[in-house]
């Protein structure tokens, strides 16, 4: 200063961190998609903001058919929880790496500091059993069973849970199984049914806010069109100027439009 004389002044400021010191693990390490259940589970993270909460988070995989290469996967989250495990069904892994794919927990304090752990891989094989002509193959099939969780999910009001069955019904048409020669009808009967499952939880009360992130292309015109067609609040202006690439994700578009 004008007087000669030197001062320093310091501020103290806390960061607050997110949780640390625990464990992610998945069990079993091998499976069959949208079938297997598999156990996801934190242990031991501590913090001083409690109470801890958790997301856990799958990889998503689409096919391209015009490059016909396999996206490196978007991860997609299941809703926040407060217990620390989560056992539940995964799509699909990479069809170009083996069926493998990459599992994921953010663990929040209750300042809303997170940690993210290291990604686990896990195996999940996917058959495409999807039954068109009930008088040549077996039931049930992916979507007497997918259709059975969702409505179990309903009849008890999570819309969480339903919402998740759909997330894991829409992931496996970016699986490349869909777009081979032939699989047509096969495509064209899951992603209706996706579209009515859509419908019927808009119907009985599901809102935006309990829709999961999915991000794979997996609902064409025809899957709008059909919870156009069992929904009479949901409409398209122009359903011809809504392609495949903009039904990404194909339940969040669907909320987009109430």
């Amino acid at each position: 200063g004008p007087d000669g004389m030197v001062g320093e002044s310091s501020i103290a400021v806390s960061v607050n961190t997110g949780p640390e010191g625990g464990t992610f693990a998945v069990t079993p390490t091998e499976g069959s998609a949208v079938s297997d259940l598999f156990t996801l589970t934190c242990n031991n993270w501590g913090d001083e903001h409690l109470p801890l909460s958790y997301v856990f988070a799958v990889s998503i995989y689409a096919y391209d058919k015009a490059t016909d290469t396999t996206s490196n996967g978007t991860l997609a989250s299941f809703g926040r929880q407060m217990g620390s495990t989560r056992v539940t069904m995964l799509p699909p892994g990479s069809p170009s790496n083996n069926y493998r794919m990459e599992v994921q927990a953010l663990i929040y304090d209750a300042l809303g500091a997170a940690a993210l752990t290291q990604e686990r891989t896990v195996q999940v094989q996917f058959v495409p059993n999807v039954c068109v002509d009930s008088s040549v193959c077996t039931r049930p099939d992916l979507i007497d069973d997918m259709t059975t969780a969702f409505g179990m999910a309903m009849s008890r009001g999570d819309f969480a849970g339903a919402s998740e069955q759909m997330l894991l019904f829409g992931s496996v048409l970016g699986n490349k199984q869909f777009h081979a020669p032939g699989s047509e009808d096969k495509t064209r009967l899951v992603r209706n049914t996706l579209g009515e499952l859509a419908a019927r939880y808009f119907d009985q009360g599901g809102r935006r806010r309990n829709l999961l992130s999915v991000t794979p292309a997996a609902c064409s015109v025809d899957c709008l069109q059909s919870a156009v067609n069992i929904y009479s609040g949901f409409s398209l202006t122009d359903p011809a100027d809504t392609t495949e690439a903009t039904c990404t994700p194909p339940i969040n578009v669907l909320s987009q439009k109430l």
